[in-house]
């Protein structure tokens, strides 16, 4: 059981981690390397420019 929760913990953590790390911005404002934009399963554009302080996502 102590093996079991262990594990769970880690799993926890990664899950947590990895979607953090995925995004990488520089500052406030970067492109979303290795990121594709979709709409109703279509691309739009990879990697895109990201405003976070405006929370908007330029395409070109």
């Amino acid at each position: 059981m102590k093996k079991l929760a262990i594990g769970f913990m880690i799993g926890l953590a990664a899950g947590a981690a990895v979607p953090a790390a995925a995004a990488v911005i520089v500052g406030d404002t970067g492109y979303l390397s290795g990121w594709t934009v979709t709409k109703d399963g279509e691309d739009i554009c990879y990697m895109p420019f990201v405003w976070t302080a405006i929370r908007e996502i330029e395409c070109d």
